[in-house]
């Protein structure tokens, strides 16, 4: 019986069974790497439209100084317009599978 615990431990903290409860986190960390590697404008409207989400997170319905702040920013970069941006560069570049998969892992769209 121990060695059936034990196994799936061992293989556990060894790294050879992967780990799900930080992978949202990984993805970040390679952010800025794979907007190297998307066509400049996919990249900037990709950019763009993450930190839209971003902000949008930030707002708390409360007309405080920090929403006005945030809602000031989203006008500055067009927020307003991001998803329907998007929806054009993902046909633009339907072609390009590191476009589309970047789409999905940093804009859920």
């Amino acid at each position: 019986m121990f060695k059936f615990v034990l196994i799936p431990v061992v293989l556990f903290l060894s790294g050879a069974v992967p780990s799900f409860a930080n992978t949202e986190a990984d993805i970040w960390n390679d952010y800025d790497k794979v907007l190297k590697t998307l066509p400049v404008d996919a990249a900037k409207m990709l950019d763009r439209g993450v930190t839209c989400s971003h902000f949008t997170g930030e707002l708390n319905g409360d007309d405080s100084q920090r929403d006005r702040e945030v809602k000031q920013e989203m006008r500055k970069l067009k927020c307003d317009s991001v998803d329907g941006e998007v929806t054009v560069m993902k046909k633009k570049y339907k072609s390009n599978g590191a476009v589309q998969k970047a789409v999905r892992m940093y804009y859920g769209n």
